[in-house]
C-alpha cells in the first residue's frame, strides 16, 4: 500500500523563532500573474471539456431523432452551439496565453516610461550624459 502513495520528504534547514518552516518553503512561490493566468487557464479547460461534452450530446440527439424533426432540429442546434463556444473558449485561450507571455507582465522587465515631472527632456539631460551645449 505504502508504494502506491507518493513520498514527501522535506529538509527542514530553516527555521523562526524555533519553528521548522521547511514544508513551507516547499510550496511554489507564484506571483499573482502567474495565479490568474492558471485560473483563467484551469476555467477555459474545464469549459472546454464541457463543450465537448455538449457536442456529443448534440451528436446522439441527431441519432436517435429517428426522423423527428424538432429532435433532429434541437440536435443540430446544440452542435453549432458547441462548435461556436469551442472557437470562441480557443480564441480566448489564445488570448490569455499571448497577454500572459507579454514582455511587460514580467517583473522587472523595462517597460514604458513615465511622465516627466519636471523640465522638458532637452533642458534635463539624463544621468551620467553630457549635455549639448546651446548656441
Amino acid at each position: 500500500m505504502n508504494e502506491l502513495l507518493p513520498q514527501f520528504t522535506y529538509t527542514n534547514t530553516s527555521s523562526v523563532a524555533g519553528t521548522k518552516i521547511g514544508a513551507v518553503n516547499a510550496l511554489p512561490h507564484n506571483d499573482w500573474r502567474t495565479t490568474l493566468t492558471n485560473i483563467i487557464k484551469l476555467l477555459l479547460n474545464i469549459s472546454g471539456g464541457l463543450t465537448l461534452v455538449s457536442f456529443t450530446v448534440g451528436g446522439v440527439m441527431m441519432i436517435i431523432s429517428q426522423g423527428n424533426g424538432d429532435l433532429l432540429n434541437k440536435g443540430k442546434q446544440v452542435t453549432y452551439y458547441s462548435i461556436a463556444g469551442l472557437i470562441i473558449i480557443a480564441v480566448s485561450y489564445a488570448v490569455v496565453i499571448g497577454v500572459s507571455e507579454l514582455q511587460f507582465f514580467t517583473p522587472g522587465a523595462g517597460g514604458g516610461g513615465g511622465a516627466q515631472t519636471s523640465g522638458s527632456p532637452a533642458a534635463t539631460p539624463a544621468a551620467g550624459s553630457t549635455p549639448i551645449p546651446t548656441k
